[in-house]
């Protein structure tokens, strides 16, 4: 049909306008099989460059011509001083300037956004995949801490007793000093159990000996946790000296 003008509009004074509204009604694109439609299916549509798309559904901005956009735009500029009061229903143009418009909402519009939601799923982020980025970027973060100050943090799986990790030779001669302690201790406590009793007595002269009266006593079992933790000490020295 091409340039169709709405003749016979009038402005609010009554007066016919200056400039008649037109419009160029062959911007449109196919959507029927016996014209050469263009492509409706997301198949057929994602191929399309971007400026394949723009061109073959009409899709130019407001400052370029041969698209929908500048084309309603100018018709509605156009019709803006006129009378809205005025009928227009009978005036010449205006049936086929219905059936142009009427075409593009129900055919043009529902095909354009066909286009736009098939482009959109194309191109959008797979939350998803981004969530589990996010997890193990967050996962190598807090084993990147541990490996920095590995006492700092332990797992479910690591002891809770406080010794330094990696394990040190100072923390081993520790535990074994520990050790041996106890297992003196557990074996007065054997012995103890069995009737088996020891007196050990410290004389009062001397520097040792004053030192080691000046501790507390403990009732029986002072001299087997002294004897321990002395053992425990002595050999922990030998261990560190001699390896």
């Amino acid at each position: 049909m091409g340039l169709i003008t709405l003749n016979g509009v009038n402005a609010v004074a009554g007066t016919p306008l200056a400039n008649q509204p037109r419009i160029n009604t062959d911007i449109s694109f196919s959507t029927t099989a016996d014209q050469s439609p263009v492509a409706q299916e997301c198949t057929t549509i994602l191929p399309l460059t971007q400026d394949a798309v723009t061109t073959t559904y009409k899709l130019q901005d407001a400052s370029t011509a041969g698209g929908f956009l500048k084309n309603l735009t100018d018709f509605k500029a156009a019709l803006e001083p006129a009378d809205q009061n005025q009928q227009i229903g009978s005036l010449s143009g205006y049936s086929d300037i219905n059936t142009y418009l009427s075409d593009i909402e129900t055919r043009q519009i529902p095909v354009i956004a066909l286009v736009e939601s098939c482009r959109k799923e194309r191109y959008q982020i797979d939350q998803g995949a981004l969530d589990a980025q996010k997890e193990a970027t967050e996962e190598s973060k807090t084993r990147l801490e541990r490996i920095r100050n590995p006492e700092r943090a332990t797992s479910y799986y690591e002891g809770w007793f406080p010794i330094f990790r990696p394990l040190q030779e100072q923390t081993l001669l520790a535990l074994f000093g520990v050790a041996m302690a106890l297992l003196v201790l557990s074996l007065y406590i054997f012995l103890k159990l069995s009737d088996v009793e020891f007196n050990v007595s410290i004389a009062s002269g001397g520097a040792v000996g004053g030192f080691l009266g000046s501790l507390p006593s403990f009732g029986d079992i002072g001299p087997y946790l002294m004897g321990g933790v002395l053992v425990g000490v002595v050999g922990a020295t030998l261990i560190y000296r001699y390896l």
